[in-house]
């Protein structure tokens, strides 16, 4: 598992080179003057062409690229141009902020999409599985901008149950940092109003962008439980009374569960990807507003480095899904 492990880590380099290839083409084909941005509204030409020569906007396009992996070989992402800062110390800033919203709504999504998924595929209830289903075709195709403003009038303007947006009230003070999540960092300083309130913010977040990845792992996970379920060795324990609770989940659930790990797997590159739109909604402040804020401001070294650490995130957690699945079907090897 080791040695397969370092292997697909080490396929992982050309993809990453791609990504920042692709990136690097875009991102210098969106209309504006980076330099122009840089040296100001009101700034002069001769101080405009200054920048320019500055940060080597003069050079050819192939030779920016050149430097840039230049220095990314030595884990050095560059300055950003609008904070003078550091782009991975940012980027350590910003992103425990997206990875625990992602990972509630991760933990979102599974709770409630598999057991659904289980339920509607081992179930003989045409009305339940036809409603069920019909709620999941609804939520994949529910787009998350208009539902976060949708709950957002409903739940914070309406009802007033929960926060409008952030991620802790004015009048907290946030724990001490750690892990730089809100709700962990609480919770092991045994702070539990902090906590309460942290997570009362992440509730409304979580749910909008968990919404179509829930529908998505049901309708995946009610298929593949509908096939398993047909199938002979099914069969053959419900006709020696084995209680159904125990075919579905000690024997059925099992041999579903490959399609639905893939599936949550691939999920996550969706979370991150959508946390651009949810984080400015909720003005949740993480690594999704970061790059809205790189890409509004024409900054380089920020979008380049937002897509790197979102694109090894996704690689990573699809490492852990292919290793996932030894788990649950030990005919898979990795030796």
């Amino acid at each position: 598992m080791i040695l397969y492990s370092l292997r697909r880590l080490l396929t992982a380099l050309p993809v990453l080179f791609g990504v920042t290839l692709v990136t690097f083409i875009i991102a210098n084909m969106l209309p504006g003057d980076p330099a122009r941005e840089i040296a100001g509204r009101y700034a002069t030409a001769e101080q405009i062409e200054a920048v320019r020569e500055r940060y080597g906007f003069d050079r050819p396009l192939i030779v920016q690229y050149g430097v840039y992996l230049g220095r990314l070989v030595t884990g050095d992402l560059g300055l950003s141009f609008s904070t003078q800062r550091p782009v991975i110390t940012e980027l350590l800033n910003y992103m425990p902020a997206t990875l625990e919203l992602t990972i509630f709504a991760m933990i979102l999504t599974i709770v409630i999409g598999v057991p659904l998924g289980v339920m509607t595929g081992s179930m003989k209830v045409p009305w339940l599985n036809s409603t069920i289903l019909f709620l999941a075709l609804t939520g994949v195709g529910l787009p998350v901008f208009w539902a976060g403003l949708v709950f957002q009038y409903i739940f914070a303007g309406q009802l007033g149950w929960l926060p409008l947006e952030g991620r802790l009230g004015w009048q907290l003070v946030p724990p001490p940092s750690i892990t730089k999540m809100y709700t962990i960092d609480a919770l092991l300083a045994g702070q539990w109003s902090t906590f309460i309130d942290a997570a009362r913010h992440l509730i409304l977040p979580g749910i909008t962008l968990a919404i179509g990845r829930i529908a998505s792992v049901a309708r995946i996970t009610h298929a593949a439980m509908v096939d398993v379920m047909r199938l002979d060795y099914v069969r053959t324990a419900r006709a020696k009374g084995v209680p159904n609770r125990i075919v579905v989940f000690g024997h059925a659930l099992r041999n579903a569960m490959l399609p639905t790990l893939t599936t949550i797997g691939l999920q996550v590159g969706f979370l991150l990807g959508g946390t651009i739109l949810i984080e400015i909604i909720f003005s949740w402040g993480g690594i999704g507003t970061y790059a809205w804020v790189g890409i509004f401001m024409l900054d380089m070294p920020v979008i380049m480095g937002v897509t790197l650490a979102t694109t090894l995130a996704f690689m990573l957690v699809n490492l852990l899904t292919d290793l996932l699945y030894g788990m649950f079907d030990p005919r898979i090897s990795y030796s």
